[in-house]
């Protein structure tokens, strides 16, 4: 019973090693940046859409400096 119990959790941990090897990892995220709009006649409306303006139905524009 107790060599039982050790072959399971050998196969187990063999078989979740195995598995955690297979995984491809994902690249950092940190340089990416969305784009930020704002709306031309209240700056102070933000969005990451280009958009309408809630307030006033004007398209957003993009804010000078983002880079997509």
């Amino acid at each position: 019973m107790k060599n039982e119990n050790i072959n399971y959790l050998s196969v187990f941990s063999a078989v979740n090693s195995f598995a955690k090897a297979q995984e491809i990892p994902k690249p950092p995220q940190k340089g990416i940046q969305k784009a930020t709009y704002n709306c031309p006649m209240h700056p102070d409306k933000m969005s990451s859409d280009p958009e309408k303006c809630a307030k006033c139905g004007m398209q957003m524009i993009k804010k000078e400096g983002d880079k997509k």
